[in-house]
């Protein structure tokens, strides 16, 4: 095998791998996308308190709490646009590579139709060997 049909052949070889790969970019950022968070967004605050030390320490809770739920939606929303970037470049992936697949096929089907420069090389022969033969 010629060295140029081994580097086409590489290049099929590393553009497949490259599809594999946007293919699972593309699967991970529907799955990415498509789960549910398990926290709930609303808390519930049904707690009464007499004394002010309660009442600030409630307060306080109920301040955390809520801040972390803040944190977890925008934990979410990043997760969210993360899948989607996924889903995107996966994309774009599965068609440079399938483009470049299909390039590379038609490179190495035209050097397979091509007639190799080895197998039309015609002998020399000089006259002379013909004269002696005759003789």
């Amino acid at each position: 095998m010629s060295n140029k049909k081994q580097k086409d052949v590489l290049e099929i070889v590393i553009f497949s791998i490259g599809l594999l790969v946007g293919c699972l970019a593309f699967i991970f950022g529907l799955i990415t996308c498509s789960v549910e968070s398990s926290y709930f967004t609303e808390i519930q605050w049904d707690a009464r308190f007499g004394a002010d030390f309660y009442t600030y320490s409630y307060d306080a809770t109920k301040t955390a709490a809520n801040n972390l739920v803040v944190v977890a939606d925008f934990c979410e929303a990043i997760k969210q646009a993360l899948g989607v970037i996924l889903i995107v470049a996966g994309l774009l992936i599965i068609l440079v590579c399938i483009k470049n697949i299909v390039t590379a096929c038609r490179k190495v089907e035209k050097q397979a139709e091509a007639p190799s420069s080895q197998t039309h090389i015609a002998p020399v022969v000089s006259n002379e060997a013909f004269e002696s033969y005759e003789e």
